[in-house]
């Protein structure tokens, strides 16, 4: 059965956390291939990303312009691996959060 998750970068900056990767690129793979990447918001799909990031009960998302990533997937059971990294391979502390989308009744 798939099922559908909202994957995101969680709003370091504006945490206040120490050390935070400031422009996050957000990469999801299965069994070592890759199936999704973003970096920064995609204005097409921020209206479904907010209203699935609400009906997941998730964090609210950051506003178009952060430097934040994120991801609606429509999934298979299994296993997947997310990676986050820079664009120009500085290090830093990142945190990723997914969401089960529950589906609509």
């Amino acid at each position: 059965m798939l099922s559908t998750q909202v994957i995101h970068t969680y709003d370091c900056v504006n945490r206040r956390l120490l050390r935070t990767l400031a422009d996050p690129q957000l990469k999801l793979y299965r069994n070592g291939t890759p199936l999704w990447e973003n970096d920064r918001w995609d204005s097409s799909q921020y209206s479904a990303l907010i209203a699935a990031a609400r009906q997941s009960g998730a964090f609210p998302l950051p506003d178009i312009g952060s430097k934040d990533a994120a991801m609606l997937v429509t999934l298979a059971p299994g296993g997947y691996t997310a990676i986050v990294s820079a664009p120009t391979n500085t290090a830093g502390t990142a945190l990723v959060e997914v969401y089960e989308v529950p589906p609509r009744p």
